[in-house]
């Protein structure tokens, strides 16, 4: 391609058509609507400044488009390449959207990144439809690819680090792109592209509502995550609140806040919450943290700085379990960080896990106890899954409760017919899906809560949102 030549870039989020079943109850699935995908976004941001490039993004989840759709949209801007990110669970729609790429003209190049990419790049890159991926953190890598390719610097391509390329005799796959260490460093991600219409959840205050990052990384050792042990880099508190300004003035008033854990850094979210405050900067929010690095002051500059729910990993009622899951945390810091989140005003929303090795029924029913016991609001519960590059799924293979290949074949040879299994060897994937949601019921029908919960709400649209996933919760 010329260099004076217009480079057309499509940025494609699949129609949700072939999705795996995860561990989470598909009953929390049916309220939940939409948040923007960070990734995609974040990668476009680097585009702005760049001469002769166009770019778009096609949300068919969000719009509700299909591969017809997709297919229309495509063959109207005709791109260069067609770019896409992901998961493992979304796997087969990538690969199905590719196809549709190809199908309306062979010359259209495709690139896929996102987490599935990260952990298995190799097999990403080996799938026909697939011409590019991009692994490790792709907006440094992605934007020199498009360079190259608007450039027509085919052997450049072979080089740059975090892209796997091929041709017809070989493949070439460099290392992963490096971790962005100074994040204040990247642009604010393209949130301009997005139809923010369409974006909300469930248990947002009303109105429109947007996924923000202001960090990356986990420095914990939970089994069960494939960012275990992972380095903690972060947006300056002033870049934060520049862009939840920048939001603001788009109309977004409701923010997810979806680092994987805000409060690693107490004085830098602190720092956060001051400024909020400071320049009052009227939102409400959420955020996730851990029950060990949360204290009564920062609960207390959260509420104030407009903070309205808290998502912690509680795991279990079982202090035998924590420690199998490698969380970290005590029994007793939990019920304390609970008491002090509810006392500061706040909502406290409990992820539990069930059906963990050698946990007994009775001890999943405890687990229930417990989060009704600390009051939480909000109740997920999910069955502990060996996923893909973990430590649990690791430890699980050595003691051979989950074969070597299980995953593997999966993502070589996709298909629609494979299901998530939990390997326990007490229950079948059945009765644990059945214990999902009769815990699930027990804490979500108590005429209590469902009074409390009437209480909360502030709007008309939060009220429909609760009462659609309530009733899906009930049935």
């Amino acid at each position: 391609m010329k260099n004076n030549s217009t480079f057309k870039v499509i940025f494609v989020i699949q129609p949700d058509t072939m999705r795996i079943r995860a561990s989470v109850a598909e009953k929390l699935d049916v309220g939940r609507e939409f948040r923007a995908t960070l990734g995609l976004l974040s990668v476009a941001g680097m585009l702005r400044d760049m001469k002769d490039v166009e770019y778009k993004l096609v949300d068919c989840s969000a719009s509700g488009n299909n591969y017809e759709k997709l297919c229309s949209e495509i063959e109207e801007f005709h791109p260069n390449l067609v770019a896409l990110s992901a998961l493992t669970f979304t796997l087969l729609d990538v690969l199905k959207s590719c196809q549709v790429a190809k199908a309306v003209a062979p010359e259209i190049l495709t690139c896929v990144g996102g987490v599935h990419v990260n952990l298995y790049p190799k097999e990403t890159l080996s799938f026909k439809e697939v011409d590019f991926i991009v692994h490790g953190e792709g907006e440094k890598a992605f934007k020199e690819l498009i360079l190259a390719l608007k450039s027509g610097d085919t052997e450049q391509i072979k080089s740059i680090q975090g892209v796997g390329s091929k041709n017809e005799e070989e493949a070439f796959l460099n290392a992963p792109g490096e971790i962005v260490k100074e994040m204040d460093s990247l642009p604010f991600p393209a949130y301009e592209l997005l139809d923010l219409n369409k974006y909300s959840h469930v248990l947002s205050k009303g109105g429109s509502s947007m996924s923000i990052q202001t960090s990356r990384g986990c420095p914990y050792l939970c089994t069960f995550c494939d960012i275990r042990k992972t380095k903690f880099r972060f947006k300056s508190p002033e870049r934060v609140i520049e862009e939840i300004v920048e939001l603001k003035k788009m109309g977004i008033t409701d923010f997810f806040i979806v680092d994987d854990t805000i409060s690693v850094h107490k004085e830098r979210l602190k720092d956060i919450c001051q400024l909020l405050i400071q320049n009052k900067i009227e939102i409400s929010y959420k955020i996730s943290a851990r029950v060990d690095n949360i204290d009564s002051e920062l609960l207390k500059l959260l509420k104030e700085s407009g903070c309205n729910r808290i998502s912690y990993g509680v795991e279990s009622g079982s202090q035998e379990i924590l420690d199998t899951l490698e969380k970290g945390v005590s029994l007793e810091q939990i019920q304390k960080t609970f008491r002090e989140t509810k006392a500061a005003g706040l909502q406290a929303f409990a992820y539990m896990i069930i059906g963990t090795p050698n946990e007994t029924k009775e001890g999943m029913k405890n687990s229930i106890e417990f989060a009704k016991n600390l009051k939480a609001d909000y109740l997920s519960v999910s069955i502990c899954t060996p996923y893909p590059k973990t430590a649990l799924t690791d430890r699980m293979v050595e003691a051979g409760l989950v074969p070597l290949d299980y995953w593997q074949s999966f993502v070589e040879n996709p298909t629609p017919e494979f299901r998530v299994k939990f390997w326990n060897k007490d229950f079948t994937d059945d009765e644990l899906r059945n214990l999902q949601n009769t815990l699930l019921k027990n804490f979500y029908r108590r005429p209590t809560y469902l009074f409390a919960e009437l209480m909360k709400v502030s709007s008309v649209s939060e009220l429909v949102r609760k009462v659609k996933m309530g009733t899906a919760l009930i049935r």
